[in-house]
């Protein structure tokens, strides 16, 4: 919760949903910085910890000390030259650490509502023999991880897959993909308004049909790509 994608999202938690309890932990390694939390240190719905997901004792403690009731797993050790110069640290973190915070999820049983697993697009391979048909769309991209740092995260979600088919834990996976990368775009459909006006259109739920008024004002603002 202190790297730059956690950080952020710990930011707009706290922004958007004041009457949310943040629990963050954070090894603070070289991607984890607490200037990403300035100003929001000193919140009183925003506990921070230092600590390290492959401790699972720490983990199992925090989780049903603080009544833990989601889980948003960023934690991740991450690029390729870092998976090649020190690949045990990748099979820790981003296997063994995830193992972890499922295990400590399972012993919550009902009261975790929904495991969060950031994955990443390294999973997809993009040289693929006769090309990819464009638009680029995730179901048009093989999962074919390769090194080191796309293989370590592909386990992770093949254990949160496990856990949910087998104890029937609430899971959810996103694999983060760049925007741009040097000269190539990747043009996912998630990226667009008009995608999730489509996925919230039928809602009937309360917060889905009011995710939907969100995104319809935004459509009316002028905005295309989220």
């Amino acid at each position: 919760g202190a790297g730059f994608i956690g950080g952020c999202f710990v930011r707009m938690v706290l922004d958007e949903h004041p009457d949310f309890r943040v629990i963050n932990v954070d090894k603070l390694t070289y991607a984890g910085n607490l200037e990403n939390l300035a100003g929001y240190m000193d919140k009183t719905n925003h506990t921070f910890i230092k600590g390290d997901i492959c401790n699972a004792i720490l983990m199992e403690k925090v989780i049903e000390d603080y009544q833990i009731d989601a889980i948003v797993n960023f934690a991740a050790e991450s690029h390729v030259d870092r998976s090649i110069d020190g690949p045990g640290e990748f099979i820790q973190t981003n296997v063994t650490g995830t193992f972890n915070m499922l295990e400590a999820a399972r012993e919550r049983g009902d009261a975790l509502r929904h495991f969060f697993y950031a994955s990443s697009d390294a999973l997809y391979s993009k040289y693929v023999h006769g090309g990819i048909p464009e638009p680029i769309h995730e179901d048009t991209m093989p999962v074919v991880p390769s090194g080191l740092y796309s293989i370590t995260k592909g386990l992770g979600e093949d254990l949160c897959l496990g856990y949910h088919r087998t104890f029937g834990l609430p899971t959810t996976i996103f694999r983060f993909a760049l925007a741009r990368a040097g000269d190539e775009i990747l043009d996912f459909p998630q990226f667009y308004l008009n995608h999730w006006l489509g996925v919230y259109a039928n809602k009937t739920s309360p917060t889905g049909q009011t995710v939907y008024n969100q995104l319809k004002e935004l459509e009316q603002s002028g905005v295309e790509l989220l």
